[in-house]
C-alpha cells in the first residue's frame, strides 16, 4: 500500500459545508441555494462575501478575484502548505480514513514505446563537383538554374539505396 492521497477521491468524499463547519465557521444565511459566511480566508470580513454551493460543491469570495472547488479553497486556506499536506488537512480534519483514499492506479501501465531510430534509407557511394556530369548540367541550364553564374563551387552526391 502507499500513502499518496488520491485527490479525486477526496473531492468526492469531502462536503465543502461540513468542512467549514468543522473548520469553525458557520453560515451567516442561505441565498438562492447558497449559504452565505464570512469569510473565512479574510481576517476582518463584517459582511458575509463568501458563498459555497452545496449542489456544486464550489465556493466563491467576492472580496477576492474567484473562487473554486475544495482543492482551491485549501490552497488559499493552508498557504504555508504543499499541495500533499493540504490533502492530509482536509482529510484530518474531515476525520478520513486512509485507507478510503488511497490511491490506486486503476491500469497498469504499459512500457513507452521507444522512440523510432531513423535509419538512412540510402547510401551515399560518391560526392562530385557538378561539371563532371554533362546530362545533370543541361538538365539544370534547361530549367533556368544557372548555377555557374551564382555558386563558386556546387557537389551533387550519387546515393543508392540502403540494404536492409
Amino acid at each position: 500500500m502507499n500513502n499518496y492521497i488520491d485527490a479525486e477521491a477526496l473531492v468526492a468524499e469531502v462536503d465543502l459545508v461540513e468542512l467549514l463547519r468543522k473548520l469553525g465557521h458557520q453560515p451567516v444565511g442561505k441565498s438562492g441555494g447558497e449559504f452565505k459566511y464570512h469569510s473565512p480566508v479574510r481576517i476582518g470580513d463584517r459582511t458575509p462575501s463568501f458563498t459555497v454551493n452545496p449542489v456544486k460543491q464550489v465556493w466563491n469570495d467576492f472580496g477576492l478575484p474567484g473562487g473554486g472547488n475544495l482543492l482551491s479553497f485549501a490552497k488559499l486556506y493552508w498557504p504555508a502548505l504543499n499541495f500533499y499536506q493540504q490533502l492530509q488537512k482536509i482529510r484530518e480534519v474531515y476525520d478520513l480514513p486512509m485507507q478510503k483514499l488511497q490511491f490506486v492506479e486503476n491500469t497498469p501501465r504499459e512500457a513507452r514505446p521507444r522512440k523510432a531510430e531513423k535509419v538512412p534509407s540510402f547510401e551515399v557511394i560518391a560526392v562530385k563537383p557538378l561539371g563532371c556530369n554533362p546530362l545533370l548540367e543541361a538538365y539544370l541550364k534547361e530549367r533556368t538554374f544557372h548555377i555557374f553564374t551564382r555558386v563558386a563551387s556546387v557537389f551533387f552526391t550519387i546515393i543508392k539505396p540502403a540494404k536492409g
